[in-house]
């Protein structure tokens, strides 16, 4: 449609790198965006997110890495990957537009993008892509959720930003 936005073009952005041992991980994001490191149930999370132009605005989460210690009874690819997509099926008007194989950070990983819809705040359509791994014991997700009319705008610093991860223990 005609109010798809451009993408904007991150060759000229800066990225740095996050780089947290206790986690054992490293992954670039541009240099505008904030790492928040929050701790979960069964893990940490470290939310990317550009910085806010409005303090009003709803902040929405553009990349989410989260690093969990997983029980043995999803302790393979396969079984995490059957998981996730019962969650993802879950959603309140879930659409699958692709589902497939590739590799992150040298380990073999799974990655989904679909599309479903929210009515908080306002009904309205989203576009996500998830991509999930396992080493060792710890399940490693890059999650990237965007309007679905903005996702294509901010998608060549999401490839990089997945590119550029790395577990590194």
């Amino acid at each position: 449609s005609m109010n798809m936005s451009a993408p904007i073009d991150y060759n000229s952005t800066k990225f740095v790198t996050y780089k947290n041992p206790i986690l054992g991980i490293q992954i670039l994001h541009p240099i505008s965006w904030k790492p928040i490191k929050n701790v979960t149930s069964n893990g940490h999370i470290v939310e990317f997110m550009p910085a806010v132009e409005n303090e009003h605005q709803q902040l929405m989460p553009f990349v989410t890495l989260s690093i969990e210690n997983i029980s043995s009874k999803n302790s393979d690819l396969k079984s995490l990957t059957n998981q996730n997509l019962q969650i993802a099926k879950g959603l309140p008007g879930f659409h699958m537009i692709n589902s497939s194989s590739l590799v992150l950070s040298g380990v073999p990983a799974h990655k989904i993008i679909y599309t479903f819809s929210s009515l908080v705040p306002m009904p309205s359509e989203f576009q996500s892509m998830n991509i999930w791994t396992i080493k060792g014991n710890t399940a490693y997700t890059i999650s990237y959720s965007e309007a679905k009319s903005e996702y294509l705008k901010h998608l060549p610093a999401i490839e990089k930003i997945v590119r550029s991860f790395v577990i590194v223990k």
